[in-house]
């Protein structure tokens, strides 16, 4: 959070401390997402996409926030497992045309 609160700062130039690193940004454009790493409660950390947009009262003015986490633990290792095949194919092709070469 001291990390988030600290670029946010820096962009937004203004002071953001504690709970705006969170809801800043919805505040100022009305949405906010972006990966976080959560701690389960047994200490397990995972990552997540946390999604937030603020809640308005009838006058218009903010009167809370709505946040949305979604762990994304399997779709960061389909990613990695994606990375790694075209990381493969490559070496492949390059032993391939070396063959040839040879």
């Amino acid at each position: 959070v001291k990390t988030r609160a600290l670029a946010l700062s820096q962009l937004l130039n203004e002071p953001i401390e504690g709970f705006e690193a969170f809801v800043a940004k919805a505040r100022q454009s009305g949405y906010d997402s972006g990966e976080w790493t959560y701690i389960h409660k047994n200490g397990r950390k995972f990552p997540v996409q946390l999604v937030v947009t603020p809640i308005r009262s009838q006058d218009g003015s903010i009167s809370g926030f709505l946040g949305i986490a979604s762990d994304i633990t399997e779709q960061k290792a389909a990613e990695a497992a994606r990375a790694k095949f075209v990381e493969l194919e490559a070496k492949n092709r390059e032993m391939e045309q070396f063959t040839y070469i040879a």
